[in-house]
């Protein structure tokens, strides 16, 4: 018999974990673009079109010109982003070994956690907002797309075990520290990088880039002599 031959379980959890892999890929790409968006608004508002974050009536310029577009002096989707990235490499990691309960029970909680952030972030657009970002719905899209990938990952029968659920993460505390710690440190990595590119960028930069030159009117005629209705005008321009 071949020892190599998955059973039904582990292909749900392949399945689960890759449909959560290509999920992350999504909203890590998205993230990074609206961080893109936020930074021309902020920093090259010249050079930034209107229109490039517009579907129909929606637009980002409600959601990125708000004050939770910004959590540590930073885009709020640039945490996103790095969220992205770890719950990335927890799916490769179920990938890797799918019988690791770990790596599927930290995806999972992973999933619950972006599925609070949704409800919190949707109940603010709904209410606070004149217009809804549509990349933002693409990743509360996402959000709960990835809690379902995420069961699947873990197993629908096993999670209706409740109890056993618990006993299991406890005795696998040694494997869930190494994990977790990796996982963090993913998370760390990602959101510093993108951090010190986003400031740094802004060194790079001027408020003024791509905005016309302003241009002075002439000033008003104030020296005249002559007759009120002369037969020949002679204007003068002195140029200092």
């Amino acid at each position: 018999m071949n020892s190599d031959k998955k059973t039904p379980e582990q292909t749900l959890r392949s399945v689960g974990a890759l449909f959560c892999l290509f999920l992350s890929l999504m909203g890590a790409g998205i993230g990074a673009y609206l961080t893109l968006l936020k930074f021309r608004m902020s920093y090259t508002p010249c050079l930034s079109d209107a229109n490039s974050c517009r579907v129909g009536e929606m637009t980002c310029t409600d959601a990125l010109s708000s004050s939770w577009s910004m959590l540590l002096d930073v885009p709020i989707s640039l945490w996103g982003t790095a969220f992205y990235v770890m719950t990335g490499m927890l799916s490769v990691a179920v990938l890797r070994r799918r019988e690791d309960d770990v790596a599927s029970d930290l995806l999972l909680l992973c999933a619950a956690w972006s599925v609070s952030t949704t409800l919190i972030l949707g109940g603010y657009t709904l209410f606070a907002l004149d217009s809804a970002c549509p990349f933002c719905l693409s990743l509360y899209t996402i959000s709960i797309l990835f809690l379902a990938g995420a069961v699947l990952a873990r197993g629908p029968q096993y999670l209706r075990r409740t109890r056993a659920w618990a006993r299991s993460m406890k005795a696998s505390s040694a494997r869930l520290s190494e994990l977790g710690f990796y996982a963090a440190l993913a998370l760390i990595i990602a959101t510093g990088a993108q951090s010190m590119t986003y400031h740094g960028s802004r060194r790079l930069v001027s408020l003024q880039d791509g905005c016309p030159e302003p241009v002075d009117p002439l000033p008003a005629n104030t020296i005249r002599a002559g007759a009120d209705e002369p037969k020949a005008i002679l204007v003068m321009f002195i140029d200092m």
